[in-house]
C-alpha cells in the first residue's frame, strides 16, 4: 500500500516531468477557477498501484478539501467555484484538490467505492479534513453556516 507522502511525491514528479501539461485537460474544464489556477486535479494519477480505497485515502489525508467531479457536471463546477472564490474566506491555506472521475481511469471504480464509504453515489462527493461533507447543496449550505470553516479549524 503506497503511503500518501509516496502518491503525492508521484504526482510532483508527474507535474514536474509534464512541465505541468499532465493537469491540463481537467483545468480546461473546470471554467473560471483553473483560468486562475485556484484548483488543483489528480485526474492525470495512475490508480495502477493502488486500490481505489486507497486512492481516496490517499487524496482526502493529504489534502485539505477534496471533490470527486465530474468534468460536464453543472453542480460540480458550482461546488468547484465555491471553493476557487472563497477559499480564503473559508480558511483554505491551499486549492481544493479536484479529481475528475470522468476523466480518471478507474474513475467508475472509485466512484463505487465513494458510495460504499459515504452512501454518496453522486457528484460532487466533498470531503474536508478527510471527514466527509456531501454534495453540492450540503457544501453550499455548510460554507454559508460557517460549517466549512470550523471544520478547517478555523
Amino acid at each position: 500500500m503506497p503511503s500518501a507522502s509516496k502518491v503525492f511525491y508521484s504526482m510532483l514528479a508527474l507535474s514536474a516531468i509534464s512541465g505541468g501539461r499532465a493537469f491540463a485537460p481537467a483545468f480546461a474544464r473546470a471554467g473560471r477557477a483553473a483560468e486562475r489556477g485556484l484548483e488543483r486535479s489528480c485526474s492525470s494519477l495512475s490508480m495502477a498501484d493502488m486500490s481505489p480505497s486507497e486512492y481516496i485515502s490517499a487524496a482526502t489525508s493529504s489534502n485539505d478539501v477534496v471533490v470527486f467531479s465530474k468534468s460536464y457536471c453543472p453542480f460540480c463546477t458550482s461546488t468547484k467555484n465555491l471553493f476557487a472564490e472563497m477559499g480564503t474566506e473559508l480558511g483554505l491555506s491551499s486549492p481544493a484538490f479536484v479529481v475528475e472521475l470522468d476523466n480518471l481511469p478507474g474513475g467508475g471504480d472509485v466512484q463505487s467505492e465513494l458510495l460504499k464509504m459515504t452512501g454518496q453515489r453522486t457528484v460532487p462527493n466533498v470531503f474536508v479534513k478527510g471527514k466527509h461533507l456531501g454534495g453540492n447543496d450540503d457544501t453550499q449550505r455548510a460554507a454559508a453556516d460557517g460549517t466549512i470553516s470550523q471544520m478547517l479549524g478555523n
